[in-house]
């Protein structure tokens, strides 16, 4: 009666593991197939945008009812978001620190 209770044990460990590893390997897939999902999608929802001339400033843009909503920075670049205050429209220029280049576009 030992022995039968010392392989029935071993059965339901065996039988444990099986069924652990069956969830581990359905988590890395289901964990792989989200990552996929989540580039995928993100890829599609990037969409086109209207370059501004070069000769746009963030100044110019300032005199022409925009105001200045976010700025942030880099370590080569600094980036102006700006709402026009007559239709809502939204511009980001990009300035970079190496050459000074200005580059507005519109979303």
């Amino acid at each position: 009666m030992n022995q039968l209770a010392k392989i029935c044990q071993m059965h339901k460990k065996k039988d444990g593991m099986i069924i652990e590893k069956k969830v581990n390997f359905n988590m890395k897939i289901l964990s792989r197939i989200a990552l996929c999902l989540v580039l995928l999608m993100g890829a599609a929802t990037a969409g086109r945008v209207q370059m501004l001339s070069k000769d746009t400033t963030v100044n110019a843009l300032v005199k022409n009812d925009w105001i200045v909503q976010f700025v942030s920075n880099s370590d080569y670049v600094i980036t102006y978001t700006l709402l026009n205050t007559l239709n809502g429209q939204i511009v980001t220029c990009k300035i970079h620190s190496s050459d000074n280049k200005v580059q507005c576009f519109k979303p």
